[in-house]
């Protein structure tokens, strides 16, 4: 499915670039390959909170806390590894994450408005499944589940 949507206000797309800059803290990242075809850097960046919480309950009684189960093939369980945990990205490049963050917290506030006007049911699929993140985790790019930056890549449409 293909979206797009033309009606971003001026005073957010006045300052997109100049913003995602700014979260570099001036150092150099976007590359015009038509200057130098010799140079390949390409950064993609994934800010995501990944989830392991796969412990499969088909077949668990109803009646039972899954707390309170235990398996017997298995000495124990280590509930620690069922909770959410930031990327590495997201680990390594904490000061680029919260600056994207404070940067385009007005952008990201505006697609989630139009999402939810105008693509009602995918918007409330996609906030089911953000706000089963156990821990009650809320993302700054509500109501998707990861933020990726590309820098000097060409893609097509995933």
């Amino acid at each position: 499915m293909l979206f797009a949507c033309s009606s971003l206000p001026e005073q957010i797309h006045q300052n997109l670039c100049s913003s995602l800059l700014a979260c570099f803290d001036g150092n150099e990242v976007l590359v015009d390959e038509k200057l130098d075809e010799d140079f390949h850097n390409q950064d993609c960046l994934h800010f995501s909170l990944w989830n392991q919480y796969i412990t499969n309950g088909d077949d668990a009684p109803s009646h039972i806390h899954p707390h309170d189960m235990a398996r017997l093939d298995v000495s124990c369980t280590n509930y620690s590894q069922c909770l959410p945990y930031p990327s590495r990205d997201t680990l390594q490049h904490q000061q680029l994450y919260r600056n994207i963050q404070s940067s385009f917290e007005e952008l990201f506030q505006w697609i989630e408005q139009v999402i939810k006007k105008c693509l009602p049911r995918e918007y409330d699929v996609l906030v089911e499944l953000a706000q089963d993140l156990p821990g009650g985790y809320v993302l700054p790019v509500s109501p998707f589940l990861s933020l990726v930056v590309n820098l000097n890549v060409s893609t097509m449409g995933h």
